[in-house]
């Protein structure tokens, strides 16, 4: 905690590129106002103080900056924010011109706000502001079936992960011995996703990497993660996609159907009428529809595709990438005959869209 506590000075320092910015905190430079502010009191022990000047403080970027990332001179404009009690709210979090960055909410101190070591002083001397270290869970893209389809630049992420959670660690597991990864991933599936969310956020304060797999695919697609992703950015982390296999656009490209516009829908209702209703709402767009269905009730779907949304084309992508992958197009009556006993193995179906609605979408393009 400082002496005395200082008075209310703007705090610049000019932006620098991370790239090329040394590490270390960030030492800011006393710019004077004139008129005289209410005294704020900075330094981490401000939180215990209190202080009575309402105003708010923020953290942002000089006008011509782009983005900011940790370790990035920043400029600090504290105009009497006042310091709150031990009771103080966390800080919330706000996007300033694409980057998170801490935001001090009215009642709570700037230095505490921000994780700030130091300050400027009420005689102008220099002290160190640092920020804390924002951590980054990635998302990693795992093979849908193949195991040898995976990027070199996930194998990377992986191998270097501190912490691994996986929708299903056998699954996971056997992907990482394959490629030589001897790190054990820890589960995150639907039934535990929230329970875990303090502990991705302790790792990512610590400044642990931090990755997150599905079973196969990209994760959150029809997947578990979005509670911990929306959590990861709340708290004012990164989340960064590492992108990969996808059944949705593997099952496009091989359907022999319009790949563009298309919707997913990932996994309809599991009753027939609901089904229904959900396809009925696509009968007269345009778009090319894919699913994703469990193998004993894809020829129940294929029924009920076909009476909501009459003749069409459609494909059956079964088990791709893997040793008994199978690819069947034709009229849906007939897809739904042909898989009336159920099927192996996962499946993405691939519906056309409604063709006058086609038609009529190209015509107002041209």
């Amino acid at each position: 905690m400082l002496d005395d506590p200082p008075s209310s000075l703007g705090v610049a320092a000019h932006h620098v590129d991370p790239e090329s910015a040394p590490p270390g905190p960030v030492v800011a430079t006393p710019r004077e106002r004139a008129a005289p502010q209410p005294r704020l009191l900075a330094g981490v022990d401000g939180l215990v103080a209190g202080a009575s000047a309402p105003v708010a403080a923020g953290l942002h970027l000089h006008d011509d900056d782009e983005a900011a990332a940790p370790g990035d001179e920043v400029e600090l404009d504290a105009v009497g924010a006042r310091v709150a009690g031990q009771d103080a709210v966390p800080p919330r979090l706000e996007k300033r011109r694409g980057a998170a960055l801490p935001f001090a909410p009215q009642g709570v101190g700037v230095a505490a706000a921000h994780g700030v070591s130091g300050g400027i002083d009420g005689r102008g001397r220099r002290r160190t502001i640092q920020c804390p270290p924002m951590g980054t869970l990635r998302l990693v893209a795992t093979p849908i079936g193949n195991l040898e389809d995976i990027t070199l630049r996930a194998l990377r992420v992986l191998g270097e992960a501190d912490r691994i959670y996986a929708e299903d660690t056998r699954r996971t597991g056997v992907l990482l011995r394959h490629h030589g990864i001897a790190s054990r991933p820890v589960s995150l599936h639907a039934h535990n996703e929230t329970a875990r969310i303090r502990e991705v956020l302790v790792a990512l304060d610590a400044d642990e990497a931090v990755a997150l797999v599905s079973d196969a695919g990209s994760p959150l697609v029809s997947d578990p993660g979005i509670r911990v992703v929306d959590a990861v950015l709340e708290a004012g982390h990164r989340v960064e996609a590492i992108p990969g296999p996808s059944a949705v656009i593997a099952a496009l490209g091989v359907a022999g159907l319009a790949p563009q516009p298309f919707v997913f829908l990932g996994f309809l209702p599991r009753r027939s009428g609901a089904r229904r209703t959900r396809l009925e709402a696509y009968r007269d767009r345009p778009e090319t529809l894919v699913l994703f269905e469990s193998p004993h009730r894809i020829g129940a779907l294929l029924d009920d595709a076909a009476s909501a949304l009459g003749p069409r084309r459609a494909c059956v992508a079964r088990e791709l990438t893997k040793l008994h992958e199978e690819v069947a197009r034709g009229p849906l009556d007939e897809l739904a005959n042909r898989f009336r006993d159920g099927a192996r193995g996962e499946i993405t179906l691939v519906i056309e869209g409604d063709r006058g609605a086609t038609r009529t979408a190209r015509e107002g393009d041209r």
